[in-house]
């Protein structure tokens, strides 16, 4: 486990961050020799070798010792434990692991240069699927959705209201025509029982 995750994992667990003590316990971890290992292509190195100081259970009284007057006992012995859990997936070493070939071929495995280069394209790998999944069940299906709403509104809905306000133009037509026949048929009436004859009295309802 990284550095920051081990402090917010206690801070989760404990209330604290226990920073101090996280870095005390990977006091020997050399980050500039592994780089220039890895610089210098060297044919393998082990990470995890700084672990062997402080990461067992016998290194317990000396961080107490050390943080003293800082933190209470029970808040190191926490800290320190729950620093060697997560490194060994639960497990707290005992001193003597650390010569125990099972225990190094199954936690302290040593990573050569091209290892490590596998593990990070291995890992980008994993990050480029995992965006393709995130494109395939959401993104795609989103847009597939908004093309769809989309032929709806123009094959459906669109002719549905054009259909509507053609239907309501037409209405206004008829309903146009037949006050303007209404209209003519009085004023034709009317002129005819004025005592005009039909031609006349229809002129006159059209002026």
């Amino acid at each position: 486990m990284k550095f920051e995750e081990h402090v917010e994992h206690t801070k989760k667990l404990y209330g604290v961050s226990g920073r101090d003590i996280h870095s005390w316990i990977d006091n020997f971890y050399d980050r500039e020799k592994i780089q220039k290992l890895s610089a210098s292509n060297a044919v393998a190195f082990n990470p995890y070798d700084h672990r062997r100081h402080r990461h067992h259970k016998q290194a317990l009284p000396e961080a107490v010792k050390e943080f003293e007057g800082e933190y209470t006992a029970e808040v190191v012995k926490a800290v320190f434990e729950q620093h060697l859990q997560d490194d060994y997936d639960g497990y707290i070493p005992d001193k003597s692991d650390f010569t125990d070939q099972d225990f190094l071929e199954r936690y302290h495995k040593r990573f050569t240069i091209a290892d490590t280069e596998q593990r990070e394209r291995l890992k980008q790998r994993i990050r480029r699927r995992d965006r393709f999944q995130f494109l395939l069940r959401f993104i795609l299906p989103s847009l597939l959705v908004l093309v769809i709403v989309s032929a709806t509104i123009s094959v459906v809905v669109i002719p549905f209201f054009r259909e509507q306000l053609m239907e309501q133009k037409k209405e206004t037509i008829r309903e146009l025509t037949h006050e303007s026949w209404q209209i003519l048929d009085y004023w034709y009436n009317r002129t005819l029982s004025e005592g005009l004859d039909e031609k006349t009295a229809a002129l006159r309802a059209m002026d």
